[in-house]
C-alpha cells in the first residue's frame, strides 16, 4: 500500500505547492531520470516523519523545517544518494533511523543538520573496511542525548571513529573531552561501567595506546605480548590498494607507503585501519623511526623484552615504526604487516583491515 503525506509535512506541501513543484521541475532539466511518483515515495517514507517530529517540537517553524528538508532531501534524491548501493542505503537508513531522533536538533537548523548527518553517512559508506551499521546504531541510541548541534558532530566523528574511521583518531580523541559520559558510554559500548572515574580512565588508555579499547581495562605491560594486530592493503587488482608491493616509511609520525605508483598514508588503531592515496607519487621520503622495534631477516620481532618470531614475515622488505607499532612489507605481498603489544588472550588473533 503507497504511504501518503500527511500531517504537518502535507500542510507544508500544500502552502508551498507552486515553489516546490518549480524546484522539482528545475530539478529534472538536468535530471530527466528523476520521476515524480518515486519522489512523492521518497517524501511520504523518508523526509516525512522527520518533518513531521520536528514540526510537533517547534509548530511556529513547520514552514521553514518542512522546506529546508524538502529542498536538500531533493538535491540528494537527484544525486542518487537514496537507493540500494551501499553508499545510498546507509544515507537512506540515516534520514530513517538517525534524523527522527533528533527532531529538537532538526526544528533548530533543519539543512545544516540533515546536511551534517548526510555527509558523514555518505564519507562513512565510502570506506569498505568501516562498521556503517555500527555508527547508525550508535548514533541513533544517543539521539535522545543529543540537545547540542555541537555535541552532535563531535559525536558523530568518535562514533565513526569507534567504527573504523582510523584517520580520525586524533580529532575524535579531542572531542571526547567536550561529550558528556552518558553518549561515551554508548559510543564505547561501556554503559555497564557505573563509575565516572573508570570511564574516563578506559578513555585515556585509548589516548596512550592505539591498541587498547575502551570495552576493559588494559592489561599490565607484564601480560602483553607482540602480535600482528592489523594486515591491510592487498594487491589493486583484487580491490586492493598497491600495484606492487609498497615500501613503507615514518613521515613526521605517520606511517606512509609508496607502491612505485602513489603515496599512502596509512591511519591504524584497535578500531580500523585507512589507507588514503595522497596527490604527490614521488618515492617516499622520511625514516624507519622508532628504534624500541626490530625486526631480523628470520621475522624475529623485538620490543623492549618481548620477542616473537613471525614466519610469514621471513625476509621483509621494509619496516618502519611507531613507539606502539611496527609496520613490516615483503618483497611477494602487497600488504603491510602491523604488529604491537596486545594482551596476551589476544595475542594469537590477527585482525584484517
Amino acid at each position: 500500500m503507497e504511504r501518503r503525506v500527511t500531517g504537518a509535512f502535507a500542510q507544508v506541501l500544500a502552502a508551498g505547492r507552486e515553489r516546490f513543484n518549480a524546484a522539482f521541475t528545475a530539478a529534472r532539466r538536468t535530471n530527466r531520470n528523476l520521476d515524480g511518483d518515486r519522489f512523492l515515495a521518497h517524501l511520504a517514507e523518508r523526509v516525512m516523519p522527520v518533518v513531521n517530529l520536528a514540526a510537533a517540537a517547534a509548530p511556529e517553524q513547520a514552514m521553514d523545517i518542512g522546506a529546508a528538508l524538502f529542498h536538500i532531501s531533493l538535491d540528494l534524491f537527484a544525486a542518487g544518494c537514496f537507493g540500494t548501493q551501499s553508499r545510498a542505503t546507509l544515507m537512506d537508513q540515516a534520514w530513517r533511523r538517525i534524523l527522527p531522533a533528533i527532531p529538537g536538533l532538526i526544528a533548530a537548523d533543519p539543512r545544516g543538520i540533515a546536511a551534517a548527518v548526510s555527509n558523514a553517512a555518505y564519507n562513512l559508506a565510502a570506506e569498505k573496511s568501516a562498521d556503517g551499521q555500527g555508527w547508525l546504531q550508535r548514533m541513533q541510541a544517543i539521539g535522545a542525548h543529543l540537545t547540542d548541534a555541537a555535541v552532535l558532530r563531535k559525536a558523530g566523528v568518535i562514533a565513526a571513529w569507534r567504527c573504523g574511521l582510523a584517520h580520525f583518531r586524533e580529532g575524535a580523541l579531542s572531542a571526547c573531552e567536550n561529550v558528556p559520559l552518558s553518549i561515551l558510554r554508548t559510543i564505547f559500548n561501556m554503559e555497564g561501567v557505573k563509575d565516572d572515574a573508570q570511564v574516563l580512565k578506559r578513555l585515556r588508555q585509548l589516548a596512550d595506546d592505539p591498541w587498547s579499547t575502551a570495552d576493559a581495562d588494559m592489561a599490565p605491560s607484564a601480560g602483553q605480548e607482540l602480535a600482528i594486530v592489523r594486515i591491510c592493503g592487498g594487491f589493486r587488482g583484487f580491490g586492493g590498494a598497491f600495484i606492487q608491493p609498497p615500501v613503507v616509511r615514518l613521515v613526521n609520525g605517520r606511517f606512509m607507503a609508496y607502491d612505485g605508483e602513489f603515496q599512502w598514508r596509512l591511519d591504524a588503531d584497535a578500531y580500523g585501519a585507512v589507507l588514503h592515496r595522497l596527490n604527490q607519487a614521488e618515492p617516499l621520503g622520511g625514516f624507519t623511526g622508532s628504534q624500541i622495534f626490530r625486526i631480523d631477516l628470520k621475522g624475529k620481532v623485538t620490543h623492549g623484552t618481548v620477542q616473537a618470531v613471525f614466519p610469514e614475515l621471513l625476509g621483509s622488505l621494509s619496516q618502519a615504526a611507531t613507539e606502539t607499532t611496527l609496520a613490516v612489507t615483503l618483497p611477494h605481498s602487497h600488504k603491510i604487516f602491523l604488529i604491537a603489544r596486545v594482551p596476551a588472550e589476544k595475542a594469537g588473533r590477527k585482525e584484517p583491515a
